[in-house]
């Protein structure tokens, strides 16, 4: 594999780069199993989550790599509404759960129109909600 390049991100303390086909992020903390099955269920349920292909070392997360736009650089009333239907499915998935799997920065910069599809980015902004707790 090529790695093209290589940025550090202060504000989430992670590298991020592309190598061929898939976007990288490299964390500062580890993903557990737990978080991968959620993680892996929740996108099952809700496709416009970004696909996760590969996580090397429980910090390394391979994903589907986007071409378009964030939501908060161009929006669509389409794309507004791919946005509330993607929210409204995360709650959906999570409203009779004892244990929540929530995404913590749901904001506009965190949704990518590609080709006419919004998708939900930065799979590390999902965390467990457990006993009054995140984890």
């Amino acid at each position: 594999m090529t790695e093209q390049l290589q940025l550090y991100r202060p504000l989430s303390k992670s590298y991020h780069s592309i190598v061929e086909d898939m976007y990288v992020k490299k964390l500062s903390w580890k993903v557990n199993d737990e978080w991968i099955e959620r993680y892996k269920h929740i996108q099952a349920c809700e496709p416009r989550i970004i696909e996760i292909y590969n996580i090397v070392d429980n910090d390394t997360i391979y994903m589907k790599k986007l071409n378009g736009e964030s939501l908060d650089i161009f929006i669509t009333e389409d794309y507004y509404s791919q946005y509330l239907d993607i929210i409204s499915n995360i709650y959906e998935y999570n409203k009779d759960k004892r244990f929540k799997f929530y995404h913590r920065d749901a904001q506009f910069q965190n949704f990518i129109a590609d080709e006419g599809v919004v998708y939900l980015i930065d799979p590390d902004s999902f965390h467990l909600y457990k006993n009054g707790k995140w984890t």
